[in-house]
């Protein structure tokens, strides 16, 4: 791309100027079609799972349950994240011209859980259950001065007279601005189209990224870490530090947890010994994974044969882009590499890789402050929903400030897309 043109150029050219702005306004548009399509989530509206008795398959949910989500366009700042597919829909969610504050409104749920049959993955509904416990509380409906007869005298309010189930009382319920990712709803499930193959298969391709900005809730069950893909779920979101409620409570996972939102404590010393501080983390996390690619990952299962290939993809893209190895030169400090294509096939593996290699530098090394020791929130009950957000929110501020130091100190392109991720997809501000 040349230099923009001057100013005293530029109007000495205008229809130049004009011609250019309008091509850049085509290949904008373009590019924005281009990437909405690749990746779209189903995301449903907590105010409508509250309703559901049963979780809805992808293909049985109807517009007014769900928001397509399309993270892409979040990323590159093209078009909007968030659109509603039900018809006729107004674009309240639009605050500004580029509609960044609807974004901002939306708390992104992942639910990590084990399928209990292949027909359908919660046939009893206790998974269900459990996520309709999320916050914010579910509004509570005037009481009926009504007749209070005997014929009344044991009846209920019916779920569709409660606030969050008509439109206009929906708009108001905070539970319609919660979205909840659950595959079963929100990828295409089979019979599939052609069309929704390519949906599905984009859409696991792209955990990497949403697993990573979303608020991860881990559902136990006695088999959970044996099976392939929650492990994957569960593993990235304790890297990323996006855990915010886990009823499994392993511990190798909130040691990545606890390395992930840890400040570093060298800020206002020397580049060098950030750099450091930097190093020993990245160290420490990439040695908890080749542990659990050794002992956990590479004795879990899968339903389907082909799956384990899959997620070995998706595991292969995310040590690639997040692992490091880091060398320390005399003059000039630390610095970070990316892996070679073989180092990451053997940490995948299970074989041990070499990360780091420590000179005598005397700087602080990295340290677990003991409150980011405290356990990761276990159950969704009256007693922990409130701590959810504001534990979420905390860890958000932390992992971004980490991601800071990597990128503008230590030039970490990873540590870039990070930085840039939580600031689009978390915007409310925490106040310790």
């Amino acid at each position: 791309m040349g230099h923009s043109p001057s100013l005293a150029v530029a109007s000495e050219e205008p229809e130049a100027s004009a011609t250019g702005n309008s091509a850049f306004a085509n290949a904008e548009e373009e590019l924005n079609n281009f990437v909405g399509s690749l990746i779209c989530y189903r995301m449903v509206r907590l105010s409508a799972i509250r309703h559901w008795t049963r979780w809805k398959k992808y293909q049985d949910l109807e517009p007014d349950e769900y928001i397509e989500y399309y993270p892409i366009r979040q990323e590159l700042g093209f078009g909007k994240a968030f659109e509603d597919p039900k018809p006729g829909a107004t674009e309240q969610s639009e605050v500004d011209s580029k509609g960044e504050q609807t974004e901002r409104k939306k708390k992104l749920y992942f639910i990590s859980h084990r399928w209990l049959n292949q027909v359908h993955p919660d046939p009893g509904g206790t998974q269900l259950r459990r996520v309709q416990q999320l916050p914010p509380h579910p509004p509570v409906a005037p009481l009926d001065p009504g007749p209070t007869s005997a014929d009344d005298a044991g009846s209920t309010s019916n779920i569709s007279d409660l606030p969050g189930n008509g439109d206009k009382s929906a708009q108001k319920d905070p539970a319609s601005e919660v979205l909840i990712f659950y595959d079963f709803s929100s990828l295409p499930q089979e019979p599939r189209t052609e069309d929704e193959k390519e949906i599905f298969k984009i859409g696991i391709n792209g955990l990497n990224d949403i697993l990573s900005y979303m608020r991860i809730v881990i559902l136990d069950n006695e088999e959970y870490m044996s099976r392939s893909w929650c492990l994957m779920e569960y593993f990235i979101g304790s890297f990323k530090g996006s855990l915010v409620l886990d009823e499994k409570g392993d511990d190798r996972m909130h040691q990545l947890q606890q390395l992930a939102v840890t400040p570093n404590s060298a800020i206002g010393w020397a580049k060098s010994a950030v750099a450091e501080a930097e190093a020993i983390r990245g160290s420490r996390m990439g040695n908890i994974a080749m542990s659990f690619f050794a002992e956990s990952f590479s004795n879990s299962d899968v339903t389907k044969g082909t799956d384990r290939q899959v997620i070995e993809d998706v595991f292969r893209t995310f040590i690639r882009d997040n692992i490091r190895t880091w060398t320390h030169e005399p003059y000039v400090g630390w610095k970070p590499a990316f892996l070679e294509a073989d180092q990451v096939d053997r940490i995948l593996r299970g074989e041990r890789v070499r990360l780091i290699d420590f000179p005598e530098t005397g700087l602080p090394i990295l340290k677990i402050p003991e409150e980011i020791k405290t356990t990761v929130p276990q159950f969704p009950l009256d007693s922990q929903r409130d701590v959810l957000e504001p534990f979420w929110r905390k860890n958000v501020v932390l992992r971004g400030c980490n991601a800071s130091a990597r990128y503008f100190l230590l030039n970490d392109s990873a540590a870039q897309k990070e930085w840039d991720m939580v600031q689009k997809t978390n915007i409310e501000p925490w106040e310790p």
